[in-house]
């Protein structure tokens, strides 16, 4: 029989913001979209903080013909900043919408941020 997972981000004290502009993205860059915040904001709970109260904020925005996609935290950087599977996923994902993705890591918090054209290049 299944038994459902409890592992939301509520339970474990952190709060999840989003804020996101009307954005028009066909299925194929859509769900590319969806895997890359997903996995932002699991890297972020999972390493930047590490399983306690916390807060992670996503920004979806588009700027004329580009859509900004920013993850931030107000964790605390993980030992080992080595690059892990997550990240690879992103980089490869956002390889695939055309776009860039960049990292900062501080002791005030950790950022990812994501640059894509709205249509396939």
């Amino acid at each position: 029989m299944f038994q459902p997972v409890r592992a939301s981000l509520s339970e474990q004290g952190i709060q999840l913001t989003v804020a996101t502009d009307e954005i028009q993205l066909d299925a194929a860059r859509c769900w590319r979209v969806g895997l890359i915040v997903s996995e932002l904001v699991r890297n972020a709970a999972r390493h930047s903080l590490k399983h306690r109260r916390g807060s992670i904020r996503v920004t979806l925005n588009r700027s004329g013909s580009s859509v900004s996609c920013v993850v931030c935290d107000d964790g605390c950087p993980a030992s080992d900043l080595s690059e892990g599977r997550g990240r690879r996923l992103i980089r490869g994902l956002t390889a695939e919408l055309g776009g860039t993705v960049q990292w900062k890591f501080t002791q005030c918090g950790s950022f990812a941020g994501v640059r894509f054209p709205v249509i396939t290049p």
